[in-house]
């Protein structure tokens, strides 16, 4: 394992929820939920920059449903809360989730570029194009766009966002105070951009970041996602629930990067992966047991509704779940897990609520320390992933048991470097530096 650059150890990300990803997390007894919301996330950021987690990512809808989870309810802007983490944390990356579909390029593109200041380089933007109709009412509108024409509105709206980052060359601000020029005119570009869906002149008013530009981060699983990610995603998040899924869904993404002139080395792909540790395997099966049937059935219900844009009130629990079709804006990701799930058997409605309800088709590892370490490194030689987006299913434990048990065993083994490689989240990634499409 020696020789190698930073781009070809395991990454670690951090999908930060306060109290957990699984809607019955919160209710163990270990479990601890703060009063202070700024805490939880303190308090979060700084366990996984000790275990030298490369970013931390925070997600985010536009709708507030009540048939969520309620846990799920504490959503603050994703851009102000890591704001406020930048100050306590000086290494971990910070990714915000934004939507293209609900916002606007010069919008995205100064608060995302203000993140990145704030952080002296530290920002990544999930690119996201909202799926929940819901999403909709909260902004005038009735009903979402076509997924297409979702995709579509989010190519141009990256390619606008890319160029207002671009707004100032690297030296623009020359702070002459002989000749009284801060900065230098000839530096400063307006970007005049006029597409089919935006027209935007800029500048805005964020210099160029230390990094060059903010980590593009992208987790579409359609093919219009797909599409988008392999054009300009630099980060993949990803949904599978399998090792095979996995390294299926990375070779066939790696084999679209040509089509746009890149290479698999430009790119970090991360499934999204849900821990759960014990003393022993039994303990900890016994822990995601407890948890599942902690799950509000309803609440599962909509979730699996949710996702695959469908009304599902009217299906009854005990009853076999019925083959579904997702609705044009559902994600059709949905339909693999399902077809996994009924593999194992007859799957009801109470069944299939209740994994909506915890799991939602992330990998699962189950087991002590030792097993979850080498569930990782199997899944990663396998070429399931070039990294790893950790979920912890319940706050802090679940993260803090992962941190401080099973990081020191990938480490020890090589395949986690040791501390951060600098103080940009590019250079921790091992990412390339942007050129600015102005340079000279």
């Amino acid at each position: 394992m020696t020789g190698k650059t930073r781009r070809d150890f395991l990454k670690l990300g951090y999908f930060h929820f306060t109290d957990g990803f699984h809607s019955a997390g919160w209710r163990l007894p270990q479990a601890v939920s703060h009063a202070s919301i700024f805490e939880a996330h303190r308090q979060a950021a700084a366990m996984a920059q000790a275990a030298g987690f490369d970013a931390l990512f925070l997600g985010d809808s536009l709708d507030t449903s009540l048939g969520e989870s309620g846990s799920r309810l504490r959503r603050l802007d994703p851009v102000a809360t890591l704001s406020a983490i930048a100050a306590t944390t000086p290494g971990i990356g910070l990714v915000a989730t934004m939507s293209t579909t609900y916002s606007a390029p010069y919008i995205v593109a100064r608060q995302i570029g203000s993140l990145d200041q704030l952080s002296n380089g530290r920002a990544g933007w999930n690119v996201v194009t909202s799926y929940s109709a819901g999403v909709a009412e909260n902004f005038n509108h009735h009903q979402l766009p076509p997924h297409e024409q979702r995709y579509a509105l989010a190519e141009e709206f990256v390619d606008v966002v890319r160029g207002l980052w671009d707004s100032f060359d690297d030296d623009a601000f020359v702070r002459d105070k002989a000749g009284g020029r801060f900065v230098d005119p000839q530096r400063v570009h307006a970007l005049h951009h006029q597409g089919r869906h935006y027209q935007v002149r800029g500048p805005i008013p964020v210099p160029r970041s230390p990094q060059g530009q903010a980590v593009l981060v992208q987790a579409g699983s359609s093919i219009p996602g797909t599409q988008l990610g392999a054009r300009v995603g630099e980060l993949i998040f990803t949904r599978q629930s399998t090792l095979a899924a996995a390294v299926a869904f990375r070779r066939s993404f790696h084999a679209a990067l040509p089509d746009f002139g890149r290479t698999p080395r430009e790119v970090i792909v991360m499934p999204g992966v849900i821990p759960v540790l014990g003393a022993t395997e039994a303990e900890a099966r016994a822990l995601v047991r407890q948890m599942d049937q902690g799950v509000d059935l309803e609440h599962g219900r909509f979730v699996l509704g949710n996702q695959l844009g469908l009304e599902l009130s009217h299906l009854r629990f005990e009853d076999e779940l019925p083959e579904l079709q997702p609705a044009a804006n559902g994600q059709r990701s949905v339909l693999g897990i399902l077809a996994g799930l009924r593999a194992r058997g007859p799957l009801t409605v109470a069944a299939a609520a209740r994994y909506f309800g915890g799991m939602r088709g992330h990998i699962e590892l189950v087991g002590t320390p030792e097993q979850v370490a080498q569930g990782l490194i199997d899944l990663y030689e396998a070429g399931a992933g070039d990294g790893f987006n950790i979920i912890p299913p319940f706050m802090p434990g679940g993260l803090a048991d992962f941190a401080e048990q099973v990081v020191p065993l990938l480490r020890r083994r090589g395949y986690l470097p040791q501390g951060y490689a600098g103080e940009t989240l590019r250079e921790n990634l091992g990412l390339a530096v942007p050129k600015s499409r102005f340079s000279r």
